[in-house]
């Protein structure tokens, strides 16, 4: 597969899913080539974004947990369908909506937006979902300087948070040679975004991770690490959040 935007153009694409607090990988799929020629599970009924979601999150179906869209880097998982398809599954979703914006209020949000930096804004409806029955969903605007962030929920509130975050370090050399520490979160945010950005966190250190290995050992390693993990997902406590 070749994706001229990638660090390493050439090669092979995943999707994952991990658990957002160890930041350990539970499940890998392989991108095989394009949804509309393969039609994988889902795809006919919600398109190739919300059903790779689906496939990932299928393990805990009905578990209750809360699935983050892990959009600082993957706008390509948040959007209000993939959060009514997971509602639908008895799951509750978080994440950042970039690109998938169709039935999200994005203009009116920015206008209700204040201007002051670290300023949010609420909308609130019902999603059907399964036997007629509804579940509460918002849409949450974060103003950072002069952009606005949008996100969709249907967990978490919306009340002022107060957290501290992890610092980071740029230079991965540096990161691990030298001591990590909490720093304050200055700037108000909902508390729904806090979370989110907390749990985002240790999987969005492992993102778009480049190693050059041979076909057939990457192969190996998928399997064996899907193997892992459908051995050692259920001996995580059923109300711990994912992100994909």
């Amino acid at each position: 597969m070749f994706i001229k935007r990638k660090p390493e153009p050439c090669g092979v694409e995943f999707k994952n899913i991990g658990d957002a607090q160890s930041g350990i990988i539970l499940f890998l799929e392989m991108t095989e080539g394009k949804a509309e020629q393969l039609r994988p599970e889902y795809y006919q009924e919600y398109g190739a974004t919300t059903s790779c979601t689906l496939r990932l999150t299928a393990p805990w179906h009905g578990s209750k947990r809360d699935i983050g869209g892990d959009s600082w880097l993957e706008s390509w998982f948040a959007s209000v369908k993939t959060a009514q398809a997971l509602a639908r599954k008895g799951l509750y979703f978080v994440g950042d909506v970039k690109t998938a914006t169709s039935r999200y209020p994005v203009d009116a949000i920015k206008l209700a937006t204040p201007q002051s930096s670290g300023a949010w804004a609420t909308y609130s409806s019902q999603l059907f979902v399964n036997d007629g029955t509804t579940v509460p969903i918002y849409a949450v605007s974060h103003r950072c300087g002069e952009g606005v962030h949008n996100f969709v929920a249907t967990c978490g509130v919306t009340l002022r948070g107060h957290q501290s975050i992890m610092a980071y370090f740029k230079d991965e050399e540096e990161r691990y040679n030298n001591e990590c520490f909490d720093v304050e979160l200055t700037r108000q945010a909902p508390k729904v975004v806090n979370d989110f950005i907390s749990l985002a966190q240790p999987t969005n250190d492992r993102h778009n991770c480049s190693v050059r290995v041979s076909p057939t050992l990457l192969l190996l390693v998928m399997v064996t690490l899907n193997a892992v993990a459908a051995a050692v997902a259920p001996a995580i406590h059923a109300t711990r959040p994912l992100v994909g």
